[in-house]
């Protein structure tokens, strides 16, 4: 079995004292930045270990964050979660997954589970169907993040992508493509990045004089057999997210339909950012490294200063062509 190694023998190799190192690795600003990055140098190249059980022991942290998911078949989900995972073990934090499947019992279940295990954080994408866990966490005094989605009033710290500017610059793309009849095919309203999205889209289209057109998500293969034979006349298909795009492509290519030269389709997320797929979708960029960041960044300063305002952080999107949508 290895020999663990130790502050001292840390110290030994660099020639700085156990409590030099102890403080280098610990971030305290009596280390100079040089000093600091010559021991957390030596550290990484050694295979050293923090005992985190220990540091809670002194420090009262777990050194734990739980994610709370909406759902991890939408993989715009897994992919920023592995994003913040390194970023949060590069802080020597740990994380636990957990998954409410849209339901706000669920969410309720796993934010209790959070708490019940001390957490030091929790980062999560609430289902927006009640606030009760929200405010359980915030009556325990758990610092915590919501992220993807945010309530009207603020009165949670958030990060969020500019949904209404998705919604409109994916819209403005496809009428300059010279589509005039696009559908919008939506995730349920309760969800703010979903009716944020709708409103772009609506406005984008009422800007150049087009007549809107908004569908549920659930009623996508109502969509398909529509466009098929003929009674919903659209020649575009704007999908709330990259999966819901990518489904609906599937399901249109089986009726026979082909995408872009029957009808092009453009979604939200660009999960080929980071997931290779053999289609080349038009997507709106979500800037999950940027997101990440800011996330993470957002939960230590609710850490570090409980008592600050919360803010709500907004990040800009870009649109990615591909070639989903052709020119008409």
């Amino acid at each position: 079995m290895d020999k663990k190694v130790t502050l001292a023998d840390i110290g030994k190799a660099t020639g700085y004292s156990a409590n030099t190192v102890s403080h280098a690795l610990n971030g305290k600003k009596d280390v100079s930045p040089e000093t600091a990055a010559k021991i957390i140098k030596a550290a990484r190249e050694m295979g050293y270990v923090p005992n985190l059980f220990a540091r809670s022991m002194r420090q009262g942290k777990s050194y734990n964050i739980a994610v709370i998911l909406p759902e991890l078949s939408n993989l715009y989900f897994p992919i920023l979660v592995k994003l913040m995972e390194s970023r949060l073990r590069a802080l020597g934090y740990d994380i636990f997954i957990m998954n409410t499947n849209e339901n706000a019992d669920e969410e309720m279940r796993c934010i209790t589970t959070a708490v019940g295990k001390s957490v030091d954080g929790v980062i999560i994408c609430p289902t927006q169907g009640k606030r009760d866990g929200l405010d359980l966490l915030k009556e325990k005094k758990i610092p915590f993040v919501l992220f993807g989605r945010n309530f009207e009033d603020d009165a949670y710290e958030s990060v969020t992508l500019d949904e209404f500017l998705c919604g409109y610059s994916l819209t403005e793309y496809m009428i300059s493509m010279g589509h005039r009849k696009i559908l919008h095919l939506a995730a349920p309203f309760r969800i703010s990045s979903s009716y944020h999205r709708r409103d772009g889209y609506i406005a984008a289209m009422k800007k150049y004089g087009l007549e809107p057109m908004v569908r549920p998500m659930d009623e996508k293969e109502s969509v398909v057999r529509e466009i098929k034979t003929g009674a919903l006349d659209v020649t575009a298909v704007f999908a709330f997210s990259d999966m819901l795009a990518l489904s609906l492509i599937t399901s249109l290519n089986k009726s026979g339909i082909s995408v872009p030269d029957g009808i092009s389709v453009g979604g939200v997320d660009n999960i080929a950012s980071h997931i290779t797929y053999p289609i080349d979708l038009t997507s709106v960029d979500n800037r999950k490294e940027q997101m990440a960041e800011k996330v993470i960044s957002s939960l230590l300063i609710r850490m570090e200063h409980p008592s600050w305002p919360t803010a709500h952080h907004i990040i800009p999107p870009a649109l990615i062509p591909g070639n989903t949508v052709r020119k008409i």
